[in-house]
């Protein structure tokens, strides 16, 4: 059993194979028209229990982010399961931005793994960086909770930007 290193720790392979489900939603998120934004949220046991495409341009609504939606579908499946939510792992193709985070938060999900960091996102794509965004981290995000939430990424961060390059060839609208 080998282990994935990222930047900030290492993945375990069930960690892993969820993660790439989580970038394998982004890619069909992306080739379906939508932002290259993908995710993905496994219960305790490591089994993945709900997948979520990106929203924002089928909706016309910037708060549609794959990870908020998911957090929020996520929330209402098991509401009254607040132990299954909190050993919960939601995998992100990229770095949650600060809206997202917190819907996680106020979800009760318990831990963050997530691909492409915004950093390198931004620093990659200069269309990006004329978009409404947050600087704040999802790593610095945490620090404002009152309920601990582990985060771990980036990883995977060159085929993150394949599937940005991706979505931007397929969806003129991921353009800007």
């Amino acid at each position: 059993m080998t282990k994935t290193q990222g930047k900030l720790g290492t993945l375990a392979p069930i960690d892993e194979q969820n993660l790439r489900a989580a970038m394998d939603a982004a890619t069909a998120s992306a080739r379906s028209g939508e932002g290259p934004f993908g995710a993905v949220v496994a219960g305790p046991d490591g089994m993945v229990v709900m997948t979520q495409q990106a929203e924002t341009i089928a909706t016309q609504d910037h708060t549609r982010h794959a990870e908020a939606v998911l957090a929020s579908r996520f929330c209402r499946a098991h509401y009254d399961d607040p132990a299954f939510r909190a050993g919960s792992t939601l995998y992100s193709s990229m770095e949650p931005c600060a809206m997202c985070m917190f819907a996680m938060f106020k979800a009760g999900i318990g831990r963050l793994v997530y691909g492409l960091s915004a950093e390198r996102l931004y620093s990659a794509y200069a269309i990006f960086s004329t978009w409404p965004r947050t600087t704040i981290t999802s790593h610095e995000c945490v620090r404002y909770m009152s309920t601990p939430m582990v985060v771990q990424g980036p990883f995977f961060e060159d085929e993150g930007l394949r599937i940005v390059d991706e979505s931007f060839r397929t969806c003129p609208a991921c353009r800007g």
